[in-house]
Formats: structure tokens, sequence, C-alpha cells
């Protein structure tokens, strides 16, 4: 049975109507400074499930909504063998930037996209920051159900609200985002959908380095009185 609002507070009011991104019509999107950027953004969940892939002897890795894959190739090398879902705009950059890879456009919101297209059984399947921009998450998660065996590792991350905007936000704050989740919302979210929460942590949202962009985040978030840790990233498997 659906749940109301995908698990969100029942007053929270999601941006369904200014979404800017979503895995079926993100138009012109992957400009040269968000690529740029792409390195840095998320960096703490694909380390992870570097980590996570090399304790399992995973081999066969899946990123859905791979954007630019810059991480999953810096991080991953050639010791796996890289799939990437996403739609054609990113697909094409990826083509373009990286020699090894399978890049496959899939509308992620609509589970039969991937369904009875050849792909490999995969270790492990890393979900960075995707599903804050989507209209239909469920069609997303459903589709990541399609792709995993039981004994695929999940990845999957997404802003915490509370420490991103606070207890009180009740929208979010990021035009592109069409919701947010906070750490028990999303935690229940995901139980709910199948999914057998093994670890669920805070971390920052992307690699802190000693520059400006990581000082201006600093000096938001001292601002706030929010934490640094304003992410959230769980690992799980299908049940």
């Amino acid at each position: 049975m659906p749940l109301e609002n995908f698990a969100v507070r029942p007053d929270y009011v999601p941006n369904i109507s200014r979404a800017e991104v979503g895995t079926a019509n993100m138009g012109t999107y992957w400009n040269k400074q968000r690529i740029r950027l792409s390195h840095r953004y998320q960096y703490g969940v694909y380390r992870l499930a570097y980590e996570l892939a090399r304790k399992s002897h995973a081999n066969t890795i899946f990123d859905v909504a791979c954007g630019p894959a810059t991480k999953l190739n810096s991080l991953f090398g050639e010791d796996f063998d890289l799939y990437g879902f996403d739609v054609a705009e990113a697909v094409a950059i990826c083509d373009k930037l990286h020699p090894r890879g399978t890049y496959v456009v899939t509308d992620l919101e609509k589970p039969e996209s991937v369904e009875q297209r050849g792909f490999p059984v995969p270790d492990l399947i890393i979900c960075a920051d995707v599903i804050e921009h989507l209209r239909n998450p469920d069609g997303l998660l459903q589709s990541i159900r399609k792709l995993a065996s039981d004994r695929t590792w999940l990845v999957i991350s997404t802003p915490d609200r509370e420490r991103l905007n606070g207890r009180s936000a009740v929208t979010p704050a990021k035009p592109e985002h069409v919701r947010e989740w906070s750490l028990k919302e999303f935690r229940h979210y995901l139980e709910h959908s199948g999914f057998e929460v093994y670890k669920h942590t805070n971390q920052p949202p992307f690699r802190m380095l000693p520059d400006t962009m990581t000082a201006r985040f600093i000096v938001d978030r001292m601002t706030k009185r929010l934490p640094l840790r304003a992410a959230q990233l769980a690992i799980c498997k299908k049940t």
C-alpha cells in the first residue's frame, strides 16, 4: 500500500509545480560548472560504496542516475564492470568523457524501462542524491528492486531535511528538490518499499577541502546553527 506523501510529515508541501530536475525531463542540466562540481558532491557516498565493494568482493557496479559518472570512474577505475543509467543528456556526456563503462538511457521513474534489458546482476547499486528530485520516487525504488538481486548491496543518499533546513522546514529550500526526508522518515520509506536498512548515517553533502566553497558552507551552517553533516546515507538490501 503506498505511503501518503512518501512517508514525509503530513504538513509537508512538496515542490511539485516548481521542480526543475527529473530523470525524464532534465533538459540541459549538465553544464561545465555542474560537471566540475560533480567531482565533489556526494563524494563520501561513492567513497563508502567503493569500500563496501572491496569488502564484499563486488565486481559489477550500477550507478542509478549517474549524471556525468565522474566519481564512479575516478574511484572505481578499471577494477570493476561499471554501468550507468540516466537520461539521454547525461549518457551522451558519459560516452564522451569515459573510455570505459556502459551507459544506458533510462527513465528511472518508470520500472518497466529496466525490464528485460539483458543487464547483468549487479553486486552493488549506487543512487546518490537523486530521489529528492523526483515526482514519483516510488518508481525509482521499484526500478532499483527490478535491477537488484537479493545479494545486491544498495547505497542510497539524499539530504536530511531537518539537518539541512531545520526541524521547522515544511517545504524544500532548493527549487530543484521536490521533497526532502528526515532521517527517520527516509528509513521508514525505504523499509516500507521493501528494503532492509543495515546502516544509516549522516555525512557532509560534499568533499570538504580547504577552499572557499568549504569555508562558505561552514559559515552558513554556523550562522544557521545547523550541522555540517546535512546529508543522509543508507546501506540496504532488498527483502
